[in-house]
């Protein structure tokens, strides 16, 4: 998630462009268990930004909206919070790199 943000500031910004390997090896040297405790965390930070704002832009668009426009909304952004978990969930999840010992 956050390296292919890296990679672009890398090459957008000559003087980040040195930290680029950093950044991409970061994730390798952390453990399972420390990428599941960090998603963890973000996850239920992500989830509860999510619904703040889902529920701020509903109130602001579907003010005089019929009950049903409104459970529609509701129900869609109640449930389009996964995909871009999706992507925090297969980071979490992959397992460690194999040690050559």
């Amino acid at each position: 998630m956050l390296f292919p943000l890296a990679r672009l500031l890398a090459a957008v910004s000559p003087p980040l462009a040195r930290y680029q390997d950093t950044l991409f090896t970061m994730s390798s040297r952390l453990s399972a268990r420390t990428r599941k405790i960090v998603g963890t965390f973000v996850l239920v930070a992500f989830i509860v930004c999510w619904a703040f704002f889902a529920m701020l832009l509903g109130l602001r668009i579907l003010e005089n909206a019929s009950g049903l426009t409104q459970g529609v909304y509701y129900i869609a952004t109640g449930c389009l919070w996964a995909l871009p978990a999706m992507f925090l969930l297969k980071w979490m999840l992959k397992p460690d790199p194999e040690e050559d010992a």
